[in-house]
């Protein structure tokens, strides 16, 4: 039997050990590609907001009723928007380091700009150099 045809308990793994799998594995493979992502609307990121929150909540065994913003701290996780937001900007950061030595780059870096959110607020850029702190400590 393969890997893909196994699942874990969640009752049978502690509550750390769930959430550091869950945030390594599936919210890597669920936002694979997200620096690249130009046509995701509101609607579709508050989907993946709402699975992300009802996880989290049946990971630490709380109640559906529970605070989300509560059930988040709780599992030291981060909203998915801002999730997506640290790694458009990661990814920007790593076009901004490229050299300009040839036209495919240029090509890249301005059909890739056009994908960043140009304008943050203070509380947002905050909240996203805190995660990419924590995003490096791993």
């Amino acid at each position: 039997m393969s890997i893909a045809g196994r699942s874990i308990d969640i009752k049978s793994i502690s509550c750390v050990t769930a959430i550091t799998l869950y945030n390594s594995i599936v919210i890597q493979h669920a936002l694979y590609g997200c620096e690249l992502w130009s046509n995701v609307t509101n609607t579709d990121i508050e989907k993946m907001e709402v699975g992300h929150r009802f996880y989290l909540k049946v990971i630490q065994s709380v109640t559906c009723r529970s605070r989300s913003v509560v059930v988040e701290s709780m599992a030291n996780s981060y909203s998915i928007r801002v999730i997506i937001d640290v790694k458009k900007l990661l990814f920007q950061g790593r076009l901004c380091r490229l050299q300009f030595d040839s036209m495919e780059t240029i090509c890249l870096w301005s059909a890739c700009s056009k994908l960043i959110p140009q304008y943050y607020s203070c509380k947002d850029l905050r909240y996203c150099l805190r995660y990419f702190a924590d995003y490096n400590k791993v």
